[in-house]
């Protein structure tokens, strides 16, 4: 197996943990939190439904044949939709 490409097998325990000698577990780490502390004050906004998505209509496959590897990082912002999109993706 070429040497840069380890990433495409599964480890053992033992190579595993010389890779990640300790875990956060191990080390006894708290948790992190399931939700963030918010400001209650600050107003709700509600996501938009799936049912009225305007991205996220094309095919899987179609989506998996097209796709590339992109890493141009902007510091635009996400849409509302964007966001409620992949939100409900990986919910």
């Amino acid at each position: 197996m070429e040497k840069n490409r380890r990433f495409l097998r599964f480890y053992d325990k033992d190579e595993y943990e010389e890779l990640v000698p300790e875990s956060d577990e191990k080390k006894q780490r708290p948790f992190p939190l399931f939700q963030k502390a918010y400001d209650e004050k600050k107003p709700l906004i509600d996501l938009i439904p799936p049912e009225k998505f305007e991205i996220g209509k094309k095919s899987f496959l179609d989506v998996i044949n097209r796709r590339m590897s992109r890493r141009n990082y902007t510091e635009g912002s996400l849409t509302l939709e964007e966001l409620s999109f992949l939100l409900w993706c990986t919910q």
